[in-house]
């Protein structure tokens, strides 16, 4: 988890300035007091309101597995799979808006996925 909190800090340090919301690594899944997996979703909602512009939402994945990202402000929506590796995989995916009063962010692992997710947004032209 270390390796992908310091890549997020990194980022974030970097863009300082457009920096909206980051959240250290979590798992994908949970064992239960059997033994058995089960996977965890992350579904992160911001009822603050987001100025018009254009938002960036950067998905880190570390380990093994998919995830299914999506990230919505208001309407506007985008989607995309990030596919994990032994090193950090990162996908972003960017919003335009006109400025809304919700934002959100969907983060789901598949069932076979064995790995760390971070996640940060930025708002590059605010």
């Amino acid at each position: 988890m270390t390796k992908l909190d310091n890549a997020v800090q990194d980022a974030v340090e970097l863009n300082r300035e457009s920096f909206r919301a980051s959240f250290n690594a979590r798992p994908s899944y949970q064992t239960d007091e059997t033994g058995k997996r089960k996977t965890m979703a992350i579904l992160d909602t911001d009822s603050s309101p987001w100025d018009a512009g254009t938002y960036q939402l950067t998905v880190y994945c570390m380990g093994s597995g998919t995830l299914n990202a999506s990230f919505s402000i208001g309407e506007q929506y985008e989607d995309c799979t990030v596919s994990c590796t032994d090193d950090i995989a990162q996908e972003t995916l960017t919003i335009r808006t006109e400025g809304a009063s919700e934002g959100q962010v969907s983060i789901v692992p598949s069932e076979d996925s064995v790995s760390e997710i971070a996640y940060w947004i930025n708002h590059p032209n605010n």
